[in-house]
């Protein structure tokens, strides 16, 4: 059950992370234009 918690809440970050480099990627893109 803990390990479960654990997994879920690596997941979240995970999206969150990825979010931040979909930003990140999208900025530069458009710095570049």
């Amino acid at each position: 059950m803990r390990f479960r918690r654990l997994v879920i809440r690596y997941e979240r970050l995970n999206v969150v992370f990825k979010g931040l480099l979909d930003i990140a990627c999208f900025m530069v893109c458009w710095k570049k234009l």
